[in-house]
């Protein structure tokens, strides 16, 4: 994959983390067949496409967290969760705990 391709790839995730990201989507804006697109994302960033999304997603959430005191509600639609229940379970994956639990230990 040239560094354009995947550049232009992560500018579309960093800029939009509640955008369309699937796989589809990210091959279209690399000019590649899913296949291919998934294989070299995977060589060159050691995750695949959706791995990466995630853990961006997660790392925007986490910054949400510590900088205001926006609802989880709005944090989840924030960074591509249309239910906050669905980034609740994605986040307590992530970091081991829920994002409430996460703001309070946080604030004590």
């Amino acid at each position: 994959m040239e560094d354009e391709r995947l550049s232009r790839v992560l500018a579309r995730i960093h800029q939009d983390p509640s955008g369309d990201h699937s796989l589809e989507t990210l091959a279209h804006e690399a000019g590649m067949s899913r296949t291919l697109f998934a294989t070299q994302f995977k060589q060159l960033m050691g995750e695949s496409p959706g791995q990466y999304t995630t853990r961006w997603r997660m790392l925007k959430a986490q910054e949400y967290l510590q900088e205001g005191d926006y609802p989880v509600r709005y944090i989840a639609r924030q960074v591509g969760y249309k239910s906050e229940p669905t980034f609740n379970r994605a986040f307590k994956q992530h970091f081991g705990e829920s994002p409430g639990a996460f703001r309070k230990r946080l604030n004590q």
